[in-house]
C-alpha cells in the first residue's frame, strides 16, 4: 500500500510540473502575440493564427525541460541510479534530436546540447576549465578589461570561464550551427560579438566540413561534393575589426585545427602580442610533432618567448622558453606512449609569464598540506634559484 501511495504521489507532481510548465509555456506565447490552441474543463477549445508555430514551440520547451531535468539527475545519481539515468539520457539524445539543456557553468546558466560532456568533466575534475579564470585575472591585473578572440567558442563555456566583467569584450568564432545556435543564446552584443565562420591558415572557398561528437566539433578536409565550407584566417577576420585592435587573449580550441588557425593568424599575434591559450594534441596527425615545433618558433618570433603547460585536468606541468622546445620534446613522446589526453599551452611574452608562473605556483600550493606543501614550497625555491642562476651566467657572457 505504501509503494502504490508513493507511486501515485510521485506520478501526481510530476503531470502538476508538467501542467506549470505548459502554463507558463502558453503564456509566453501569447505575450508574443500568438494565441494557442487551449482546451477548456467542458473539453471546448479556442484556436486562432499560429496554430502550427505553438504547438511546435511548447514541445521544444517541454522536451528542453525534461532534458534539464534528465541530464540533472544524471549528474546526481549514484550508485545504480547513475545507470537508470544514462540509459534515459542515451535515449533522448538517440532518439529525441539530442535536445538542449539549461546547465550551470563557472556560475552561469547555459544552454547546450544533452549530449555535450562538459558537465561531467565539470563535476569529475575540480579544475578543468579553471585556467581561463586565472589567466582573466591576471589579464585585467596588467592591462586592464580583457579583448579577447575565442576561436573554437563551442556554446560559450571559455567565455563563462574568464568570468566576463562588464567592460570585457569578446569575439566568439565557431562554425557548428549546432553549437553556435546554444552560444547565440548563451551570449550576444554588445559584449560578445559571434561569428558561425571556420578559420584556417589560408582563405578558402568550400573543401571542409564539420563532424561532430560528445560536444565538440572538427572542421575537416572532405570531398568536395560534400563539402562546402569555406574557411578564413584570422588576419583577414580581424583587419576589418576595430574594436578588437586592443587585444590581450586569444584562445584556440579547435580540435585538430589549431596549428593551422595559429599560422594564419601570424600578423595579428605579431602585431598585439596577446596571451594565447593553445589546446595540443594528436587528432591523427602524422606531423603533430612537427606542427607543434613550428607553431612554438612562430609565436616565439612574434614576441612570446615563454611557454606554460598543463595536463587535461588543469594542472601545472612545467614551463619552457620558446626559444628552446627541445625539453619539451619528453612531455610530447609521454603524451604519445601513454594514457595522457592533451595539453593546455600558454604562450607569454616573457615578463608575463615571470609574474603569471608566481602566481601559479602560489595557487597550487596553497591547494596542499603537509609534506606535500613544505616539498612543493622547497621545489619552487630550487627552480627559482637555478632560474636566477642562468639567467646570471647568461648577463656575465652577454657583458
Amino acid at each position: 500500500m505504501r509503494s502504490r501511495r508513493s507511486a501515485r504521489n510521485l506520478n501526481l507532481r510530476a503531470k502538476a510540473r508538467l501542467g506549470n510548465v505548459r502554463k507558463t509555456t502558453v503564456a509566453a506565447l501569447s505575450q508574443e502575440g500568438r494565441t494557442v490552441t487551449t482546451r477548456s474543463d467542458t473539453g471546448d477549445s479556442r484556436q486562432s493564427h499560429g496554430q502550427g508555430a505553438a504547438p511546435r514551440r511548447l514541445r521544444k520547451r517541454l522536451l528542453e525541460w525534461l532534458a534539464t531535468t534528465v541530464n540533472s539527475r544524471f549528474l546526481s545519481a549514484r550508485s545504480w541510479r547513475t545507470h537508470l539515468w544514462r540509459k534515459a539520457r542515451f535515449f533522448m539524445v538517440s532518439f529525441m534530436a539530442d535536445p538542449a539543456c539549461e546547465v550551470t557553468v563557472h556560475g552561469r546558466r547555459l544552454w547546450l546540447p544533452l549530449s555535450h560532456a562538459l558537465p561531467i568533466y565539470l563535476r569529475d575534475c575540480q579544475l578543468y576549465d579553471d585556467l581561463p579564470r586565472r589567466l582573466a585575472r591576471f589579464v585585467r591585473g596588467r592591462y586592464g578589461p580583457l579583448c579577447a578572440i575565442d576561436v573554437g567558442a563551442n556554446v560559450g563555456d571559455s567565455i563563462a570561464a574568464f568570468r566576463p566583467e562588464p567592460q570585457d569584450r569578446f569575439l566568439a568564432i565557431e562554425p557548428s550551427s549546432k553549437f553556435a545556435t546554444c552560444l547565440k543564446r548563451n551570449f550576444g552584443p554588445p559584449q560578445v560579438e559571434i561569428l558561425e565562420k571556420a578559420l584556417s591558415d589560408q582563405p578558402m572557398q568550400s573543401g571542409l566540413k564539420i563532424v561532430e561528437r560528445s560536444g565538440t566539433a572538427s572542421v575537416i578536409s572532405g570531398d568536395s561534393e560534400h563539402s562546402q565550407m569555406g574557411a578564413h584566417t584570422l588576419d583577414d577576420l580581424i583587419a576589418s575589426k576595430k574594436e578588437f585592435e586592443a587585444l590581450n587573449i586569444l584562445k584556440v580550441d579547435t580540435d585538430g585545427n589549431d596549428f593551422a588557425v595559429i599560422r594564419g593568424a601570424k600578423e595579428t599575434i605579431g602585431r598585439f602580442r596577446p596571451v594565447v591559450m593553445l589546446e595540443c594534441d594528436l587528432f591523427d596527425n602524422g606531423a603533430y610533432v612537427d606542427d607543434v615545433l613550428e607553431v612554438i618558433a612562430l609565436l616565439e618570433e612574434c614576441g612570446l618567448d615563454s611557454m606554460l603547460a598543463y595536463d587535461n585536468f588543469g594542472f601545472l606541468m612545467s614551463s619552457y622558453s620558446s626559444a628552446n622546445a627541445t625539453p619539451f620534446l619528453d612531455l610530447l613522446y609521454y603524451q604519445l606512449i601513454s594514457p595522457f589526453y592533451y595539453f593546455d599551452l600558454v604562450f607569454m611574452k616573457r615578463e608575463d609569464a615571470l609574474a603569471f608562473l608566481a602566481e601559479e605556483h602560489l595557487f597550487f600550493a596553497g591547494r596542499l598540506s603537509g609534506a606535500a606543501a613544505l616539498a612543493a614550497g622547497r621545489a619552487r625555491e630550487q627552480r627559482e634559484s637555478a632560474c636566477f642562476g642562468v639567467e646570471h651566467r647568461a648577463r656575465r657572457r652577454s657583458d
